[in-house]
């Protein structure tokens, strides 16, 4: 019989760091569509992103527990060091995310999409998590979020 462990204390908060940093930095174009709050302009062009945000999670269902606000600086030259995945590039109004993250021993698997406004002061993105073992393979926990960005002025 296999033990099955929790992801390391502040694993969840690392990874969830290091990747939604990366999501809200590179984000992909596209036009249409609405959640969270954000409406992404009809013309599918939104500025690029700067200065300081805050990311506030709501789990919707799972495993893996609550994740803490947090801020970050999306002028931060390091943004996203470590991540491998899919985020499209360009003018950031929509887009699609399939990003993992190894670290603590454990790997992170996020799947889902990111919306933001014209002026990119507010974004959201919904998100499934996958948390497992980077040497067993074995799944630790998993979870679906809603996250909110919100740039300070």
């Amino acid at each position: 019989m296999a033990v099955v462990r929790k992801p390391k204390t502040g694993y969840l908060v690392v990874a969830k760091a290091a990747i939604l940093v990366l999501v809200v930095s590179v984000v992909g174009c596209d036009s249409g569509g609405s959640g969270g709050g954000v409406t992404p302009p009809a013309n599918g062009v939104c500025a690029t992103r700067s200065g300081l945000y805050r990311e506030s999670f709501t789990q919707e269902s799972g495993n893996c527990g609550p994740v803490p606000d947090s801020v970050f600086n999306a002028d931060d030259p390091n943004l996203g060091a470590g991540v491998m995945g899919m985020a499209p590039t360009g003018n950031a109004c929509m887009g699609t995310v399939d990003i993992t993250l190894t670290t603590m021993g454990d790997t992170l698997h996020e799947v889902g999409t990111v919306m933001w406004n014209a002026d990119s002061s507010r974004g959201s993105a919904h998100v499934g998590d996958t948390i497992t073992d980077a040497t067993t393979g074995v799944q630790l926990c998993s979870g679906i979020y809603t996250i909110t960005f919100t740039r300070f002025q």
